[in-house]
């Protein structure tokens, strides 16, 4: 009786200790196979983020996100020349051009302010100007940053010769080929002023609406200071 006793309690304790095991292993599964269905998750996620925003990507329309950069690009100018501190109206438009000329690899620049006594325009200010004598002023009409002035519009223009700019830009001659001429217009769209910048390199295609975002800055600039 003690003998079967003994083997019953024997043959129990075998069968709870294979039944612990079991469930042991059962976890074990359970817990492996969970993590690996967790990493197949965050996977397939991760592969449909990068194809959604990767067919976003395609999708999006290269005019569109020309516009955006350009935008951008207008805005971050207007920010910066918003950021000059200068009281004075003639070294505010020394670093005016120093600025321009530093976001956009100009070698030469003249300012222009337009004198409300007798409508005529004539130099505040410049950078790396290379001659002595006074810049040419003028009226509205009057050569090439006259017109600019009467038309309201700036104008681009490359490949020019060097007679070129001594008759119709007070940059005088012996100067790179590249020229722009940007109006600065006041709020009720009066031409107030004229920058003439050169560079040795062609401008972009769309250079001269940064005109739209010096004036929006020089007007406020002129608020500012009650001129």
């Amino acid at each position: 009786m003690n003998f079967i006793d003994s083997n019953l309690i024997s043959n129990k304790y075998v069968i709870n200790i294979y039944f612990i095991i079991n469930i042991i292993m059962c976890i074990l599964v359970y817990i492996f196979s969970t993590k690996k269905s967790n990493k197949l998750t965050q996977e397939s996620l991760k592969n449909q983020t990068e194809y959604i925003t990767q067919s976003n990507s395609d999708n999006e329309d290269p005019k569109l996100l020309s516009l955006n950069n350009e935008i951008s690009i207008k805005n971050q100018l207007y920010n910066k020349l918003k950021g000059i501190s200068e009281s004075d109206s003639i070294k505010y438009c020394e670093k005016v051009l120093f600025l321009i000329a530093k976001e956009y690899n100009i070698v030469s620049g003249l300012f222009y302010l337009k004198n409300p006594s007798d409508n005529i325009f004539r130099t505040i200010s410049s950078y790396a100007f290379p001659f002595i004598e006074q810049p040419i002023e003028f009226t509205e009409g009057d050569g090439m940053s006259g017109q600019v002035a009467k038309n309201k519009k700036p104008i681009v223009l490359g490949n020019l010769n060097n007679q070129y700019f001594s008759t119709f830009s007070g940059l005088g001659t012996g100067l790179p080929k590249h020229l722009a001429i940007l109006p600065i217009l006041n709020h009720q769209n009066e031409c107030v002023g004229i920058i003439e910048l050169a560079a040795f390199k062609q401008f972009e295609p769309d250079f001269e609406q940064i005109s739209e975002e010096i004036s929006k800055a020089f007007i406020e600039y002129l608020s500012i200071q009650n001129v």
